[in-house]
């Protein structure tokens, strides 16, 4: 069984629940699966030297975008 299926497959077992119990026990699983996924640690001046020149025209309109201005 392809992992399409699996998931169509889950998906109607899940719809046709009538078990609160169960309904709320698949909830709890789906919140800790959720919440394991690893967040990057944000790292003071980590974007430092990534923009190292901008152009004097940078303010100015962009002739592509002169039918949408004012």
């Amino acid at each position: 069984m392809s992992t399409q299926a699996q998931k169509l497959d889950l998906i109607q077992w899940v719809a046709s629940l009538d078990d609160p119990q169960l309904i709320q026990q698949l909830t709890l699983f789906k919140k800790k699966s959720q919440s394991t996924l690893p967040t990057p640690k944000r790292v003071f001046g980590s974007g430092k030297n990534v923009f190292l020149a901008v152009t004097d025209n940078f303010n100015d309109p962009i002739e592509a975008f002169k039918d949408y201005m004012p």
